[in-house]
């Protein structure tokens, strides 16, 4: 007989695309608005990772924090990819959120504690 239909697969499958998504419009936009969104985005990167960064209109590629920007959801995109074609979907999951779960920490952080705590 078939096999038997296997529900988390098929929420693992769906969460992993959410979060290709999400980490395609992350690279896109630190690649390619960096001039409207590196003001905004560049101190608080900057404290939590102890790198200076400019918000201006070029960036810095060799900047570690910048390459973390858009080379992390990048990475992330094709390791996903490639546990889930392993058949490990909870690694899948993990790996896909994680380049968006650092950068909404180190917002968060930023922006949501006073400056004492940074």
């Amino acid at each position: 007989m078939g096999q038997a239909y296997d529900h988390t697969q098929a929420a693992g499958n769906s969460l992993v695309r959410y979060f290709t998504l999400i980490n395609i419009a992350i690279a896109l936009t630190a690649l390619g608005l960096w001039a409207y969104v590196g003001p905004w985005l560049a101190d608080p990167l900057s404290a939590a990772t102890q790198v200076q960064m400019q918000g201006g209109s070029r960036p810095d590629l060799a900047n570690p924090t910048y390459a973390f920007l858009w080379l992390a959801p990048l990475a992330a995109i094709v390791l996903s990819q490639a546990a889930q074609t392993a058949a490990l979907y909870r690694l899948a999951r993990w790996i896909a959120a994680y380049p968006a779960i650092m950068i909404a920490f180190s917002l968060i952080w930023y922006f949501g504690f006073s400056a004492d705590y940074r």
